[in-house]
């Protein structure tokens, strides 16, 4: 006598790329058999009649989720291969990012690995500067809490990058590392210097520092 559909749930992923996390990349079948079960009884218990999850386009789940429901490639993503030489990397890129990279340099634009969170305040308003620019949803504005939270608890897995001109901060990314797959997750252009183009000379320095500690893939 209820209304019909009370109780039960739809379920999406949280922001970015979440997905099945697995120990070794070689999955035995009985393994990904027992998950699909054991997920699939979890969701039905929950009163889960849909789930949706995002998943990294450079992680194969095949294996893991082929029982459990569809995979849809949904469209391209960008990732610059890092395995290949740093002379193949830059030789791929578009002439005018090569241009925009070489006018940033010798304008003054100089990129930071910013091993120690020095500029951490500097990127959060040029954070906030960009989705204004862009008439971003009250979503990415996310609280300065949730910078430092990452910070810390991802510790070692979490790098900020930031361009200066002089001693101004003018852009800055926040970038993930881990299992070899450098992911962009966060970035920001202070509206005043976009003629420099000074993101793309960040996502090139990101590009050698990721090849020089043996990453695989910088994915954009």
């Amino acid at each position: 006598d209820g209304v019909q559909g009370e109780g039960y749930l739809d379920a999406t992923s949280v922001y970015g790329y979440p997905g099945p996390i697995a120990s070794v990349s070689n999955i035995p079948d009985d393994v990904a058999l027992s998950f699909s079960i054991s997920l699939c009884a979890y969701l039905r218990n929950r009163g889960v009649v849909s789930a949706f999850s995002r998943l990294h386009p450079l992680i194969d789940y095949d294996r893991v989720l082929a029982k459990v429901g569809a995979i849809l490639n949904i469209g391209p993503t960008v990732s610059i291969d890092l395995t290949i030489s740093n002379q193949e990397q830059w030789g791929r890129y578009r002439e005018n990012h090569k241009r925009d990279i070489k006018y940033a340099r010798e304008q003054g634009v100089a990129c930071v690995h910013d091993e120690r969170w020095t500029y951490l305040d500097d990127f959060i308003d040029i954070y906030y500067d960009n989705m204004r620019r862009v008439d971003a949803d009250d979503f990415y504005f996310f609280e300065k809490s949730y910078f430092l939270r990452l910070r810390d608890l991802l510790e070692d897995y979490v790098e900020l990058f930031v361009a200066l001109r002089g001693n101004d901060v003018i852009a800055g990314g926040l970038f993930t590392y881990c299992d070899s797959i450098i992911q962009y997750h966060l970035g920001g252009t202070c509206t005043a210097h976009l003629d420099l183009s000074p993101s793309k000379l960040i996502l090139d320095e990101v590009r050698r520092w990721g090849s020089s500690v043996g990453a695989k893939s910088l994915h954009l």
